[in-house]
């Protein structure tokens, strides 16, 4: 066994580590700022979903598509 490994797990608090990193590095502000318009559309989006009671998986797959358009 080795006993050289230390365990290290990552931190997942995300609002926390963008609210640090916003307030210290002036470049990230203005980049994370500029996406404010693609985080609200995403929040509406998700928002619409839940209160639908739809899932992602029907989202996806159980919305009828246009002939031609082609899924990944």
């Amino acid at each position: 066994m080795n006993t050289d490994i230390i365990y290290n797990p990552v931190r997942l608090k995300p609002a926390e580590e963008v609210a640090e990193k916003r307030a210290n590095d002036p470049e990230f502000r203005i980049a994370y700022d500029a996406l404010e318009d693609e985080f609200a559309t995403l929040a509406a989006l998700l928002g619409a979903r839940l209160q639908a009671g739809l899932t992602q998986k029907y989202s996806i797959d159980g919305i009828p598509q246009k002939a031609g358009f082609n899924r990944r």
